[in-house]
């Protein structure tokens, strides 16, 4: 569901001491985001999949397959994704009008972090849910980057959270109340079924956010279909 992915507050201090990585598992997949003074990168096992500029507002999408990557900016990032919603085919994926009950199930600790576990529940969909949010993991984000501003973006390129209900109210939340260390479904939703692992505060080399040398810029629109 992320990355994210997914989309409020004014720009965070950027003079923080330390970077940060988040290491997540899902799938059988490890994933690993790292936050350094306005700039993010993801990577999945261990392959660069895109590095965002937030101060700049760019993004730059990389497909290890190829060794390609395209570079957008947020607002071209938009277009192209309201020009998708707007396209015939996907007319039918509108996000169903249930309503999504939400329910405080109490506080955890999840990777030496403090969390709010929260339940949700379609009863006309028989689904559920779980999500714990934690504002301390948040805040170290905030202290790189604005937080909001990048999630908010990708929570609007992530269209399986857009059309889906459940996925829509959890992405909600998120800007209220933290970052999200775990999350479960009671069906095969995609993008739930994550767990951090690890949070770490170490400096970060810059190279993890550096495109390979070995990949080529195309222009985003011959990407389209190979991503």
């Amino acid at each position: 569901m992320k990355i994210c992915i997914l989309v409020m507050v004014c720009f965070a201090s950027l003079f923080s001491y330390a970077d940060v990585t988040i290491t997540e598992e899902s799938s059988g997949s490890v994933f690993k985001t790292y936050y350094s003074k306005g700039i993010m990168a993801h990577y999945i096992d261990g392959q660069l999949t895109n590095i965002t500029d937030v101060e700049k507002e760019n993004i730059y999408v990389l497909n290890p397959m190829r060794k390609t990557y395209f570079q957008a900016s947020f607002a071209k990032m938009k277009e192209f994704t309201n020009k998708l919603n707007n396209m015939p085919e996907n007319s039918m994926l509108e996000t169903t009008k249930v309503k999504v009950a939400v329910n405080k199930l109490g506080t955890k600790t999840i990777a030496g972090y403090s969390c709010e576990e929260y339940q949700f529940i379609i009863d006309e969909l028989y689904l559920e849910a779980s999500a714990c949010f934690s504002k301390d993991v948040y805040t170290l984000i905030k202290n790189e980057l604005d937080a909001s501003k990048a999630e908010k973006l990708m929570n609007e390129l992530d269209m399986a959270d857009s059309f889906h209900p459940m996925g829509a109210k959890i992405a909600e939340m998120e800007y209220t109340e933290g970052y999200i260390l775990k999350q479960d479904s009671s069906d095969s939703i995609p993008g739930f079924g994550t767990l951090v692992t690890s949070v770490s505060k170490a400096k970060l080399d810059k190279s993890v956010f550096a495109i390979p040398p070995d990949y080529k810029k195309i222009p985003m629109q011959e990407a389209v279909g190979t991503y």
